[in-house]
């Protein structure tokens, strides 16, 4: 009976333990699985693109399968301006209203001197000096309103929270993306490959700006994502130019490098990259949450 009885308690001991290693393993499983679906839902976020094919308009899942166009959407951010007089907005306010970023050019003797200002009530700031003396002018052939003299700004940007303004400058290599909070106005450079800054466009949350590059010659866009709660330079995410972010700030839609990744494209603020589209010559042009 002894011997009976020790027997039955050590199979029920190793029955016990085959529990905990059975709820240890699903516990585990659990987690892997919710790992898997978390990477899921970062590869494929949710939203409906807009994207332009010449005049023609359709609507695509992140997955490239064709929707309904929306009855309406928000209105998209405030998109970055070109300041440059005569040839872009003569002042571009900042989303809130409070402020006011333009481009001044004044007559300095030898030569032009253009500088970007800031104003705010009765307080007008000057940002930094954007050209002048030897800077050399740029022209951007064909594209309306893409020219700039004497180094002033091809485009400027605002935060959504109208607290940061973001500018890149046109002046012969290095090229550099600036940026200064609205508080103190003290710009940090940071600088820029593949071109100088062709166009903006900051995520909904206001943490990232991206910066689509322009070559000198027009033949190759590089995107780079800018962090801007950090001091790192910006870093290449992808080969293309007009960008539109997701509505939760994780991905870009972007039209693909015509030469080398022609298409719609996807990326994630990590530098993942899926085409959505391999038509050639498509473009985003909205983003909008289910």
């Amino acid at each position: 009976m002894i011997r009976v009885r020790e027997l039955t308690l050590e199979r029920e001991g190793f029955g016990l333990r085959e529990l905990v290693l059975l709820i240890v393993a699903a516990a585990v499983v659990a987690v892997v699985f919710g790992f898997v679906l978390a990477q899921g839902r970062e590869s494929s976020p949710a939203g409906t693109i807009g994207y332009r094919d010449g005049d023609h308009e359709e609507w695509v899942n992140a997955r490239g399968k064709t929707m309904e166009a929306p009855e309406a959407w928000p209105p998209a951010p405030a998109a970055a301006q070109l300041l440059a007089p005569g040839l872009g907005p003569a002042q571009f306010p900042a989303p809130d209203g409070g402020a006011i970023a333009f481009v001044t050019t004044t007559d300095e003797g030898a030569w032009m001197v253009s500088r970007l200002m800031v104003k705010e009530g009765s307080r007008v700031t000057e940002v930094a000096q954007v050209g002048g003396g030897d800077s050399p002018s740029l022209s951007l052939g064909g594209k309306g309103g893409a020219r700039a003299r004497n180094g002033v700004p091809l485009v400027v940007a605002w935060s959504p929270d109208g607290q940061q303004l973001a500018w890149g400058s046109v002046t012969e290599p290095p090229y550099n993306l600036h940026l200064a909070d609205r508080a103190t106005l003290t710009p940090r450079s940071f600088p820029l490959t593949g071109g100088y800054a062709g166009e903006l466009a900051w995520s909904p949350d206001g943490r990232y700006l991206a910066i689509s590059t322009y070559a000198a010659d027009r033949t190759d866009h590089t995107i780079l994502l800018l962090d801007s709660f950090g001091d790192e330079a910006p870093q290449q995410v992808a080969k293309g130019c007009v960008m539109v972010w997701s509505p939760d700030s994780r991905h870009l839609a972007l039209h693909g490098e015509p030469r080398t990744q022609p298409g719609l494209w996807m990326v994630s603020v990590g530098g993942e990259s899926r085409r959505v589209i391999d038509q050639l010559g498509v473009a985003p042009f909205a983003w909008i949450a289910e």
